[in-house]
């Protein structure tokens, strides 16, 4: 029984376990694309941020009105800030803001090819972000660091943009190499719970007919004692009969199920009667224990008609105290 129980248990403790590790990769996966989409948004966030660099220091000196000069200007560092923050936190993870603006956490970038064009990029921004901010600087600000600061951004601008350009191409190769592999294991789990949901099923179905057979045996014993069996629950409905009971009870198709016991016993400590389907009631002995039928607490009770017998006593008790030709009791023969 506890190696059927094991064989049981086991699958279903392993589905419960596969099921629960399908639910938890998926929710790894969500959680991986948003930060794999997250890190990629931002890393082509870096390449428009090179090319409002180089826009708006230009405008910075060709701009038409001193108004347009100072918001190119004012963008200028705002962008540069914006730049800078989000290439540290590639580098070594940290806050920078989203695309509304709002305060993020990224981690680190990790794959080597990514880091590669990210350290070409951090080379070119060192050469770039010094000359600008020394331009932008109103205590060394001159038009000849200026110039220099464009003719730098123009030199490098464009192999800051590509650089930027590969280490986001990457992050998107590495995202999507990451949720295939988390998409096998996701189906992985999925066909070995199914498998296992099989297997229960197989078991159940197994069991199912085992335990069908075995009750066919069972009923069979039952109906090949001669002693009357009714077995009841504990809500006094019968679910089991033998055919000595039914016949003695006159149901020739079997006493229905859920009927109530008290429908065909009366029980009595001193002379229990039984009742037929008719109605014709007659005495019984009744032996009566509890137990398990079926997986169900039950009483069994075993019935033996005792009409014969009573009427045996009967005859006894007139033959030794009548007299046999008179039929008057002895003390008044």
């Amino acid at each position: 029984m506890d190696k059927q129980k094991y064989a049981i248990f086991f699958p279903i403790i392993l589905f419960i376990v596969f099921d629960i590790s399908a639910l938890l990769i998926n929710y790894w996966i969500s959680d991986s694309l948003s930060k794999s989409a997250l890190t990629i948004n931002l890393a082509g966030r870096q390449r428009m941020l090179s090319q409002r660099i180089s826009k708006s220091l230009l405008l910075v000196k060709l701009g038409p009105t001193d108004t347009e000069k100072q918001t190119a200007r004012t963008e200028l560092k705002t962008a540069i800030q914006l730049f800078d923050n989000t290439l540290k936190a590639f580098e070594e993870g940290g806050n920078t803001l989203d695309g509304d603006h709002k305060p993020v956490f990224i981690s680190a970038i990790k794959p080597s090819q990514a880091r590669q064009h990210l350290a070409q990029g951090r080379q070119l921004w060192t050469i770039l972000q010094p000359s600008i901010l020394l331009s932008l600087d109103p205590a060394t600000s001159t038009a000849t660091l200026l110039d220099q600061a464009i003719k730098n951004t123009l030199q490098h601008n464009l192999a800051l943009l590509e650089s930027m350009r590969q280490m986001t191409l990457v992050l998107e190769q590495e995202a999507n190499r990451k949720i295939q592999l988390l998409r096998l294991i996701q189906s992985a789990a999925l066909v070995l719970a199914l498998l296992t949901f099989l297997y229960i099923t197989g078991r159940l179905i197994k069991n199912k007919h085992i335990a069908s057979k075995n009750n066919q045996a069972l009923n069979a014993v039952f109906n090949t004692i001669e002693t009357s069996i009714i077995i009841y629950n504990e809500a006094k409905e019968i679910i089991f009969s033998n055919q000595a009971a039914n016949q003695l009870f006159q149901y020739p198709d079997g006493i229905p199920n859920r009927l109530s016991i008290n429908n065909i016993l009366t029980f009595h400590k001193s002379s229990p009667i039984g009742h037929t389907r008719r109605g014709i009631s007659f005495p019984i002995k009744i032996e009566c224990q509890k137990n398990i039928f079926k997986g169900i607490p039950s009483v069994i009770c075993t019935i033996h008609d005792v009409t014969k017998q009573k009427e045996k006593e009967e005859n006894l008790r007139k033959i030794a105290f009548h007299d046999p030709l008179t039929g008057l009791a002895k003390e008044c023969a």
